[in-house]
């Protein structure tokens, strides 16, 4: 199977080992100090994949190393030839339930630790990320790591957005869209939409999106350690809101 990202930008996660050392790669390569990862969880027969498949050559184009875009459960070989996972051979290799069900139990996990570890939580900051059991996008801030870890996640930033209702439709914003926006978080301006899917807190109710502190925020990166944030962004935070 080959590595994580070496063919695409829009890739699969099977484990959440192998997609942190993704994120450091990647980041390292791009000579990033700081991205968002995004982690899809949305099944095979889900709209969000269908339009992934449909669309798989440009939105692979379209994310290029802005951001990090992963979906949760897949893996193997024949990523971006997407097979049927019930009919086609070799997939149980494409598509695992339980390795989804891992990724959802290792982000809620690491979540809620970083929720009662944290000295101070902004005001505002959702509770821990549950899966809703439809399609739901998370989103979180991400910094260069060390020897000891690969990657400094800020979990505190985290954002889960819920794409598909009850019926299985999209209940705002489809992936293309989704995929548009977050692609040119780094631009200025940015796009009007981007506070609804960007880590941080909703710029809609007059507080400050991660996205948005730039500069502050990087140059705080080294504040981030052990995955938690440390009092010093949430100072900064205090003072910007």
């Amino acid at each position: 199977m080959p590595s994580m990202g070496t063919s695409f930008d829009m890739m699969p996660a099977s484990r959440w080992s192998e997609l942190e050392r993704d994120v450091g790669r990647r980041m390292r390569e791009a000579g990033h100090e700081e991205t968002i990862v995004s982690i899809a969880f949305a099944t095979p027969y889900s709209v969000v994949f269908n339009d992934l498949k449909r669309n798989f050559a440009y939105l692979n184009i379209r994310s290029g190393t802005a951001w990090d875009l992963y979906f949760a459960g897949y893996g193997g070989a024949r990523w971006g030839q997407f097979p049927e996972p019930r009919t086609s051979r070799g997939s149980a290799e494409f598509y695992s339930p339980s390795r989804f069900n891992d990724l959802r139990i290792a982000v809620s996990g690491r979540h809620r630790q970083a929720l009662e570890q944290a000295p101070e939580v902004p005001a505002g900051t959702p509770p821990p990320w549950r899966y809703t059991g439809q399609c739901d996008l998370v989103s979180l801030m991400a910094y260069p790591g060390d020897m000891d870890a690969p990657v400094k996640w800020d979990w505190l930033s985290l954002r889960g957005v819920t794409m598909t209702d009850a019926k299985g439709a999209y209940t705002v914003h489809g992936l293309p869209e989704i995929v548009e926006d977050l692609s040119d978080w780094r631009m200025e301006p940015e796009p009007p939409s981007l506070s609804r899917f960007a880590p941080g807190e909703d710029r809609n109710t007059n507080t400050t999106t991660t996205s948005s502190l730039g500069a502050a925020l990087t140059a705080l990166s080294l504040t981030v350690a052990g995955g938690v944030a440390t009092s010093a962004v949430y100072d900064l935070l205090k003072l910007l809101t």
